[in-house]
């Protein structure tokens, strides 16, 4: 048996990191920590959340990449693009080769799950997945029962009954935090997890998902944490004005 914590974007922030590791390893005392990227961008912090998750199974997430090869930088809007600039001056040398070593996905075989910041087609291009018919295309190339991403900071999932077509894929945006997912035979499932560091779903609280591998469930969390220090410290470092605004409320 195996409990799980499955966390991604956190940027950077380490407020809403420290807080979400602490709830899964004393609360919920989970077996394994695994990260889906995007541990830097954006926030003040990204010396440390890399410290805290390095040794931890992560993969990279765009921003993650964007601070290593310091490419692509013309793709981010102005905001982000003004924040990675700042995440690339300020983070370490070491830190960097450690995302740097860092895969783009990831097979979990005897768990059953796979993990990916995006869509699992051209993994590389961090390409979302919002919608059904780009869920679908994922859907295909699965090897496993489940899988795990992030990318949008919106916590939603999709499920297929079968055959892998767009009338087939159901698509769930309303979560229900209160209860657990119970995973059912013959059907395979897409769950985006969230973010930790900045929610976009008008809900300041880190989103995260538990996975259980023996009662076979997925229960997704939300964690309060100290954003008012976060945004404090976005302001000190003179980062965009609307980066310590959004995360006040989720936006």
């Amino acid at each position: 048996m195996l409990k799980i914590g499955l966390i991604g974007d956190i940027h950077g922030n380490l407020e809403a990191l420290e807080a979400v590791l602490e709830y899964l390893s004393t609360k919920q005392k989970v077996d394994k920590i695994v990260v889906l990227g995007d541990i830097v961008g954006y926030m003040a912090n990204p010396n440390e959340c890399v410290e805290l998750v390095k040794d931890y199974d992560c993969i990279q997430g765009n921003h993650d990449s964007t601070v290593v090869y310091g490419e692509d930088l013309d793709w981010f809007n102005p905001v982000a693009k003004e924040a990675l600039i700042w995440t690339i001056n300020e983070l370490t040398d070491k830190n960097k080769n450690i995302l740097r070593d860092f895969p783009l996905t990831k097979i979990y075989r005897e768990e059953d799950f796979t993990i990916s910041h995006g869509t699992l087609n051209s993994p590389e291009k961090f390409l979302y997945m919002d919608r059904s018919f780009e869920a679908r295309e994922s859907f295909d190339l699965m090897e496993t029962q489940l899988l795990f991403i992030g990318h949008t900071h919106v916590p939603q999932y999709f499920i297929s009954n079968g055959d892998n077509s767009f009338a087939d894929i159901e698509m769930v945006s309303d979560i229900d935090y209160k209860r657990e997912i119970q995973l059912q035979k013959g059907k395979k499932y897409i769950f985006n997890i969230g973010s930790v560091g900045q929610p976009r779903d008008h809900n300041y609280k880190s989103c995260f998902v538990i996975y259980d591998t023996d009662r076979k469930t997925i229960k997704y969390v939300r964690l309060p944490y100290k954003v008012k220090i976060t945004a404090r410290k976005v302001k000190k470092n003179r980062l965009p004005k609307f980066l310590y605004k959004r995360i006040l409320v989720g936006m």
